[in-house]
């Protein structure tokens, strides 16, 4: 019989305490919390800077004026929208005859209110409920859709 060295065989064994799959499963976390970072960083859009207008008091009644009407049009009126003279006799007074101003209807469902005094106008859209400002004197309209020179206003 062949004798077996006696050298001893040391053969070392990692405890399987789960220190490694710990390891691997905060790096994975990482690198999603990372991508995601990146992700939102390189998708951010450069926001408009809004046009801050100084609207006169008199100018901010008629928008408020406006974004009421708009309401009431939509609730004594149906399609097609009456023209501003019918609005009248519905009991809307601001599309009432004035001195000040008048109206234009460029389309079916929105409403150019023109200043006399050529201090500013708005265009009420009734589809999408927005209005428009432009300051100063322009022309009459031909579209429900205003050029570059009017401002949404937030109403």
């Amino acid at each position: 019989m062949s004798e077996v060295s006696a050298a001893a065989v040391i053969e070392t064994v990692m405890p399987d305490d789960g220190k490694r799959e710990s390891l691997w499963v905060w790096l994975l976390i990482a690198a999603v919390l990372l991508l995601g970072a990146l992700g939102i960083w390189l998708r951010q859009e450069v926001v408009p800077q809004r046009t801050q207008i100084a609207l006169s008091p008199s100018q901010s009644q008629q928008l408020m004026s406006l974004s009421i009407a708009r309401e009431e049009i939509q609730f004594l009126a149906e399609k097609p929208w009456p023209a501003p003279e019918s609005l009248e006799s519905l009991g809307l007074e601001l599309f009432a005859s004035s001195s000040s101003h008048r109206w234009h209807q460029p389309g079916d469902d929105c409403y150019q209110w023109i200043s006399r005094q050529h201090d500013g106008d708005f265009l009420l859209r009734i589809s999408d409920a927005v209005i428009f400002y432009h300051p100063g004197e322009v022309e009459l309209l031909s579209s429900c859709t205003p050029d570059e020179h009017w401002t949404l206003m937030d109403n």
